[in-house]
This record gives C-alpha cells, sequence and structure tokens, in this order.
C-alpha cells in the first residue's frame, strides 16, 4: 500500500536520495547507501519496516536473527542518523528537503526548508558546544571490567566526535582525571569545555547497566542523566549500542553558548 502521506512528494523525494546517495559523504559508505534507499523505498511504499526485516533483507541475517542477543541493526541505523547529520551539516547545507531518521525510529522523515538557508540542525547531535567525557566508573567490583569501561567511553567519544557542530575533547586528556575524586568545575576549566559527561557501569547476571550524567562546568550542576541497559555482556557490539543509544538520547536545549 502507497504511504498517501508521502506519495504526492515522491519524485522530489527520489531526487533528494539521488543527491544524498552520490555525495562525497555517502560515496564510499556502501552499507549506509543500501540501508538508506531500503527505508526510503520502504517509507514510499507504506512498508512496515521493522529490525527483523533490516536484519534480513539489508544486512542479509538469517531468521535465527535475535536482536535481543545480536545489536548490529541498532548500531548500523545509529551510524545512519550520524551520516544524515554530517551530509546536512556540510554538503547538504543548502539542501529544500531534508531526509531525517528519528531516534529510535525506522520510520525516516522528510522536511522541507522553506527558505534555502539549509535544513534545521539535529536535535539530538547539535545540543553540545563542547564537551568532554570523562573515564567510566567500575561499579562491578571486578578489576577486569576496567577494560569494558575504558572501552565504552572510548566509543562514546568517538560517536560524538564523528557528530557534526560539537567539540569534544581527546581520550587522552579527558582520562587524566581516571580513578580521581573529580571537581567537575576543576575539569571543565583545566579542559576547557562547557559540559562534562560521566557514568558508571554495573554488570549483574548478563545485563549491563550504565548510568550517564551530564553536568555544566561553570557550576557542577547536573542537567540530564539516564541509564540503558544491554542484554550481552562485556562485548565490543554492547559498547556500540549502548554509546549510540547515549548519543541519541541528549537533550535537545543547547546547553551553553561559545565564550
Amino acid at each position: 500500500m502507497i504511504d498517501h502521506r508521502v506519495s504526492g512528494n515522491a519524485i522530489s523525494i527520489q531526487g533528494e536520495l539521488q543527491r544524498v546517495l552520490s555525495s562525497q559523504t555517502f560515496r564510499r559508505a556502501t552499507r549506509m547507501r543500501s540501508l538508506l534507499k531500503y527505508l526510503v523505498d520502504g517509507r514510499l511504499e507504506g512498508v512496515k519496516v521493522t529490525e527483523a526485516r533490516v536484519a534480513s533483507e539489508v544486512l542479509g541475517k538469517g531468521d535465527d536473527f535475535d536482536s535481543g542477543v545480536d545489536p548490529e541493526v541498532r548500531v548500523h541505523l545509529g551510524r545512519l542518523r550520524r551520516k544524515l547529520a554530517e551530509y546536512y551539516a556540510t554538503e547538504g547545507k543548502e539542501a529544500s528537503m531534508q531526509i531525517d531518521l528519528p531516534a529510535r525510529k525506522y520510520d525516516l522523515v522528510f522536511q522541507s526548508v522553506s527558505n534555502g538557508a539549509g535544513p534545521r540542525e539535529d536535535e539530538h547531535k547539535s545540543v553540545l558546544p563542547s564537551v568532554a567525557v570523562l573515564q567510566f566508573s567500575n561499579l562491578t567490583n571486578d578489576p577486569d571490567r576496567d577494560a569494558f569501561c575504558y572501552g565504552l567511553t572510548d566509543e562514546i567519544i568517538t560517536t560524538l566526535a564523528s557528530t557534526p557542530n560539537v567539540n569534544v575533547v581527546g581520550s587522552s586528556s579527558a582520562f587524566q582525571f581516571k580513578d580521581k575524586a573529580v571537581d567537575i568545575r576543576e575539569a571543565g576549566h583545566e579542559l576547557g569545555v562547557q559540559t562534562i559527561m560521566e557514568g558508571s557501569v554495573r554488570m549483574e547476571d548478563g545485563l549491563t547497566r550504565v548510568a550517564v550524567r551530564l553536568a555544566r562546568a561553570e557550576d557542577g550542576i547536573a542537567i540530564w542523566s539516564d541509564s540503558f541497559d544491554a542484554q550481552a555482556e562485556g562485548t565490543l557490539s554492547t559498547q556500540q549500542v549502548i554509546a549510540n543509544e547515549i548519543i541519541e538520547s541528549l537533550p535537545a536545549e543547547p546547553l551553553g553558548k561559545q565564550a
């Protein structure tokens, strides 16, 4: 069944899709190109896109695919969101239409830009003028889990740094506060950022729980916090999934202005 909410703009949408796919941003991203085309075609045709469909029809997963164990679909969707944000912040900034993939959704949004000034900033990824991510704390009482905490922190830094319009302090600078009682104001001053992200990790009975907090560096006041769970224990894919979910869940309101 054709989705009549977008069918009237099908020609414009297909034209914008071709511009995106032929861009330098997407030209060599083969998997992202396939995924984006699949989602656009599905939206235009009114197909109900699910994680299982993406796994089978785009990633080539078999019938034994289990989204509770294998996070690959969510990882690729997170990468596609960041790739689209990158495109519209650079090559596509003068576009008259924006293709957007909202967080935790499979249905694309096609948004016209009325004045030709380019698309709105992505509400989840352009809200941090500058941020430092401190080493996440290991609350498992198991020293072997330190490596997971380190890897998760580094994955968050890498994921956030790939987002347009965000200044992120490198891990070598931020990790100087590892295993120290940190004063947020002192860390912010030392690292030259307006916002500090810190967190902790617990692992119990196969469940990984990550608690995250954002605080203003000028006064140490928390401005956002959340927690994230994953079923898999201590794997690279777990780090990627949690990092993606954290970045996609960041608050939409700006956190301050550059000095």
